[in-house]
């Protein structure tokens, strides 16, 4: 008697063998959709129909080579990335890097399942062609997210960057300001309500976000003391620092208090000339625009940018412009150049490990070194 043919798997006419086909609904995109498989013999099918199977059940997609990369990334943004809990700014740089990367070149045309090792290599080869090594870190970080998750979700067996490796860190080459050059673009500065802001920087080595999403509330003026707890992104949204480290307290010396008491007399004179007109933000902001309004970094950084280059800071001589980042590493240079330790510095600036801060500011301990082994002679 033959072998009865179950349902869903058919024989072939025009050759030998069977298909198997089976409608279901995809879990990434919840389209309903129907995929075929095929087998030599009809026990063979029958397994591959149970496998399939399976899969639907365990909400997988039915068989690996069923999407590309660039559709698991848009699929993966839409509806992996908002329970993984980032920073707004992480989800837009990840947004960002895929859509101006990865979604149009070859790997993302891929099927998921024929990716290897070496097609990632080949990609990130080709993106490092005039692209820094900050870039490069973050796709890799961007693809090791994407193919974890596609395992996670059954869609592929195992990851094509199991065994390769994520670029190196380069040390860090950062512009030191000398004296003069930093008393010349404060000048410049004079002219512009963003001095205050740079002048709190240098006295306390706040990030521009820190320093931009202060609150009145994050000061203890009895105590001479500033506690970060929030800082503001590139566009302006208020929230907690990256890492628990950059959450921290720091005590204002005097040239750092008078710039806070000069700065909160004129924003009182100024809310009691506007009157009505002046916008009460909810956070109380430290730094505002003329009317009230938070102050945006992306303004700050032209400020700061402008002033260099009108007195000659930022031209073809330097390869790394001056922006607000500099004022943080003339903060840690001078503390490191009082003979203040690289741990105090480290907590200061806020880093995540002290690694950070030797890997910017540790050749600056040079001359200590050199002294420190000739006085063994």
């Amino acid at each position: 008697m033959a072998e009865s043919i179950p349902r869903g798997i058919r024989k072939l006419s025009s050759r030998d063998g069977f298909e198997i086909r089976i409608r279901f609904k995809d879990p990434i995109t919840r389209e309903s959709r129907r995929v075929s498989g095929y087998a030599k013999t009809l026990p063979e099918a029958k397994k591959k129909q149970r496998d399939m199977i399976s899969r639907i059940e365990a909400n997988q997609r039915p068989k690996d080579d069923s999407i590309t990369l660039a559709d698991w990334a848009i699929s993966w943004l839409e509806v992996q990335v908002p329970l993984l809990e980032l920073k707004p700014n992480t989800t837009d740089l990840y947004a960002g890097l895929l859509t101006k990367h990865l979604l149009s070149s070859k790997l993302g045309k891929m099927r998921m399942s024929r990716i290897a090792p070496v097609h990632v290599s080949v990609f990130m080869k080709e993106l490092s062609e005039g692209s820094g090594q900050s870039l490069l870190r973050n796709m890799y970080t961007v693809l090791t997210h994407l193919f974890r998750s596609a395992t996670q979700n059954g869609l592929i067996a195992k990851s094509p960057l199991e065994h390769l490796r994520r670029p190196k860190q380069k040390r860090q080459e950062v512009r030191f300001l000398a004296d003069d050059e930093l008393i010349a673009m404060l000048k410049e500065l004079q002219v512009s309500r963003y001095l205050s802001v740079a002048e709190l920087i240098l006295q306390t080595g706040l990030r521009r976000g820190e320093a931009l999403g202060l609150s009145w509330d994050d000061l203890d003026i009895a105590n001479q003391q500033l506690h970060v707890r929030y800082t503001i992104d590139a566009k302006g949204r208020r929230g907690a620092p990256k890492t628990s480290r950059s959450i921290r307290t720091l005590d204002l010396n005097i040239k750092a208090m008078a710039a806070l008491r000069a700065l909160k007399k004129a924003q009182n004179e100024t809310k009691l000339r506007l009157g009505s007109f002046y916008i009460d933000c909810q956070w109380n902001p430290v730094f505002t625009t003329e009317n009230g309004k938070p102050s945006q970094p992306r303004v700050f950084l032209r400020a700061i940018q402008n002033a260099a280059e009108k007195c000659g800071l930022n031209n073809e001589a330097h390869a790394d412009r001056v922006g607000v980042h500099t004022l943080r590493h003339y903060v840690a240079s001078k503390l490191l150049a009082n003979g203040v330790e690289m741990m105090v510095v480290s907590r200061i600036m806020g880093h995540e490990s002290i690694k950070t801060t030797v890997d910017i500011y540790g050749h600056m301990q040079d001359n200590q070194r050199m002294q420190a082994l000739s006085s063994l002679a």
